[in-house]
C-alpha cells in the first residue's frame, strides 16, 4: 500500500465533522478498518495532550510539525503519526509519560528524537521489557 491517503482536504482534528471524515476514510482501507478504535483513542490524546500542529493533517497525509523558528518537519500520517499515536496509548501509564508529552510539545528539534524515543519505548515494552522513564 502506498504511504499515501486519498485526502483532498486539510484536516483539523480538533473539529469533529473532520474526525468523522478521516474515520470514513480510514475504515475504507482494510489496513485501518480494525484499527478505527485505537485511532480514535490516540486523536483523543493529541487533541487532551500535544500541540495544535499535531492535528492538522495536509494532503496526501502529513503533518507539518514546527521544530525551529523558522524549521518544520512534514511528517507522513503511516510512517510517523500512526506509530506515535499507538505508542503513547502503550506508554500512557508509564512513569515519564507528561516528561515525554513534554519533549513531544518544545517548538525544537526535540520533538522529532521524542517521537522515535516514544516510538522505541513502546517497541521494547511490548517486548516484555521493563520500561524505566527518567523523571524531571
Amino acid at each position: 500500500m502506498s504511504n499515501y491517503f486519498p485526502i483532498e482536504k486539510i484536516i483539523d482534528l480538533g473539529k469533529n465533522d473532520d474526525k468523522i471524515y478521516l474515520y470514513n476514510l480510514l475504515s475504507s482501507i482494510n489496513e485501518f478498518s480494525l484499527k478505527i478504535k485505537k485511532i480514535e483513542s490516540f486523536i483523543e490524546i493529541f487533541e487532551d495532550k500535544l500541540a495544535e500542529d499535531y492535528l492538522e493533517i495536509y494532503p496526501p497525509g502529513y503533518i507539518s510539525l514546527n521544530v525551529g523558528k523558522r524549521a518544520n518537519a512534514g511528517l507522513n500520517l503511516i510512517d510517523d503519526i500512526f506509530p506515535l499515536g499507538f505508542s503513547l496509548i502503550s506508554l500512557k501509564n508509564e512513569d515519564g509519560y507528561e516528561r515525554l508529552i513534554s519533549k513531544l510539545n518544545k517548538t525544537s528539534h526535540e520533538r522529532l528524537s521524542a517521537i522515535i524515543e516514544a516510538c522505541f519505548a513502546s517497541k521494547y515494552k511490548e517486548n516484555g521489557f521493563h520500561i524505566c522513564c527518567k523523571k524531571e
